[in-house]
């Protein structure tokens, strides 16, 4: 697994330097041949032996190398596991086999999965959200990705999924600090926790199935909070970009020297700027829900059909990239005199990933300074505090902050949860299957009704692609499992991969799901490994006017530059 230090060195951003976007795998890459990448891993001995067959040769033993490595499954939790692959001298040949029998795999693959979810039940609350169900699984170590959740109400509450690349510190900052900047600019706005229940009714909206029986809210409300989520993320954005989390003032002459201490706590403190972070928002106010996103996480509404039961994805949120069409028309537009091809383009390490300035594979996110701060900002910072220059930076900024913004009047008895999940979950599963996979997770506890899953015309208990939707307390963990493959032999295959980056990325998903007062009752009962009754209240003092340190220090080194 690489270090972070061999991570910030790399030639291009960490995010899935060696994966193209929107490959969706089963099995790791590295390890199986795009013929076999759909059916089940042979098991050892079936391997050795084909593969030795195969090969000519009758000594089973010359042909299989032990190779120990160490699975950081999560931040919280360490492994020693060894894999046999077997020797070949076509590397997407090789077949890589997590030693050790099935329990010792459901035992692996189930710690892992555990180590970092939660399930907080709301049974005592008037809010329609119900109940969220939380799960991690790291790639990188340290982790990049990180979350939150908190209450501004008894009926409100914001929800984070944050996804960070080139380090863990812009993630870091974003989580501990994001809510209470929403419910700032919120309440700056007039909003209060009673706004939305005393709001008069518009039209119908639209409805896939033809329902005319929920009204909008009065569009005002929707441009207070649409406004507020944006000023939020612009917000924190121009914070996190001025170095107000760098925690340490330059000498107030230049003609003082700056001791190594405090040039160094500079240097670390702008890790912050210059990492990055995808930012995943829900908000749900009553029975108003707005998804805020930068980046390329994911949300996913999944409504039932009161008529038939069946289940449909809805996408609440767009993949910011620059191979969506309509942000590379914005890039462009807002570049004219740069050549396309440097602007937006292949990396010559990646060949299949379209790249902004050919080095990032997103259009908007938080952070990414160095792809946003003017040039002379860039010019007069030393190497060792912007980590690593890129090329063809002529006319930032390129990554933009501001989030894509939708809304939904949530439907109780239609709408029943909302899947927020990084890229980590979106590259392995559609939003169709994801939604399938927590419609069965929902059936083995009888809080559905029970009907064939028209997303792909069969019974979600069918354990369609390998799926296993009866193992896991927890619906992200589940999302998890089957993202990995479902069957504990290709969870653990790719969970144990000595290469993680290869095949997988850090994963974290929310499952919220919404009162219905139906069957979904029966989630709120018997259910083991629940950590809260309710959400932490937000800290407004996260939200202070703060100090922009990075100005400073650009006047003290201009200084020195005289």
């Amino acid at each position: 697994m690489l270090s972070t230090l061999a991570r910030r060195s790399a030639t291009i951003t960490n995010r899935r330097p060696l994966r193209p976007v929107g490959i969706r795998m089963s099995l790791p890459r590295s390890s199986y041949s795009t013929s076999t990448s759909s059916q089940k891993p042979p098991s050892r001995s079936q391997a050795i032996l084909e593969k030795v067959s195969s090969k000519g040769n009758t000594s089973p033993s010359a042909s299989v190398l032990a190779v120990g490595f160490t699975v950081l499954a999560t931040g919280l939790a360490a492994q020693q596991y060894y894999a046999k692959s077997l020797s070949t001298q076509n590397v997407a040949d090789q077949v890589l086999v997590i030693a050790g029998d099935g329990d010792d795999q459901k035992g692996f693959n189930d710690n892992c999965l555990n180590a970092d979810a939660s399930i907080v039940l709301l049974s005592n609350q008037p809010s329609l959200v119900a109940r969220i169900d939380s799960a991690h699984v790291a790639c990188n170590s340290p982790s990049e990705d990180r979350a939150a959740q908190a209450a501004l109400g008894p009926n409100s509450h914001v929800f984070v999924v944050l996804d960070g690349h080139v380090g863990q510190e812009c993630a870091e900052i974003v989580a501990t600090h994001f809510p209470a900047y929403i419910q700032h600019e919120l309440e700056i706005r007039g909003w209060t926790p009673n706004t939305a229940a005393n709001l008069v009714p518009g039209k119908a909206p639209f409805s896939s199935f033809g329902s005319d029986s929920v009204p909008l809210p009065d569009e005002s409300f929707k441009n207070i909070v649409t406004d507020a989520l944006e000023a939020a993320f612009l917000r924190m954005d121009n914070d996190i970009l001025q170095g107000a989390f760098i925690g340490v003032a330059p000498p107030k002459s230049s003609k003082d020297d700056a001791s190594d201490d405090t040039i160094a706590s500079f240097n670390t403190g702008l890790n912050t700027a210059t990492s990055g972070a995808c930012a995943l928002v829900a908000f749900v106010d009553h029975d108003h829900l707005f998804v805020s996103c930068a980046g390329d996480s994911r949300a996913i509404l999944g409504t039932m059909n009161p008529l038939d039961g069946s289940f449909e994805a809805i996408d609440l949120s767009v993949d910011n990239r620059p191979n969506n069409p309509d942000e590379r028309a914005r890039i462009l537009a807002e570049h004219p005199n740069e050549a396309e091809d440097q602007l937006i383009g292949l990396h010559e390490s990646d060949p299949e990933t379209i790249r902004l300035v050919r080095y990032i594979a997103i259009s908007r996110a938080l952070g990414d300074a160095r792809l946003k701060w003017p040039i002379h900002t860039i010019n007069i910072l030393p190497d060792a505090a912007i980590r690593k220059r890129i090329p063809n930076i002529l006319t930032p900024p390129y990554v933009t902050a501001k989030p894509l913004t939708q809304y939904r009047r949530i439907a109780p008895g239609s709408d029943m949860f909302l899947i927020m999940g990084t890229d980590g979950l979106t590259d392995m599963l559609k939003s169709s299957e994801a939604v399938s996979v927590v419609h069965g997770f929902m059936r083995t506890r009888g809080a559905v009704p029970t009907v064939t899953n028209k997303e792909w015309d069969r019974e979600p208990l069918a354990h369609h692609n390998g799926w296993v939707l009866d193992r896991d307390e927890n619906a992200a963990g589940c999302l998890i499992r089957n993202a990995l493959g479902g069957t504990d032999d290709k969870v653990a295959g790719l969970l144990g991969h000595p290469s993680p980056r290869d095949v997988r990325d850090d994963t974290t998903v929310k499952v919220v799901f919404f009162r219905n007062g139906g069957d979904d009752e029966k989630l709120m009962h018997g259910v083991s490994g629940v950590s809260e009754s309710e959400l932490p209240p937000i800290d407004s003092r996260l939200a202070l006017p703060k100090t922009h340190f990075l100005p400073k220090w650009i006047q003290w080194l201009e200084g020195r530059c005289e």
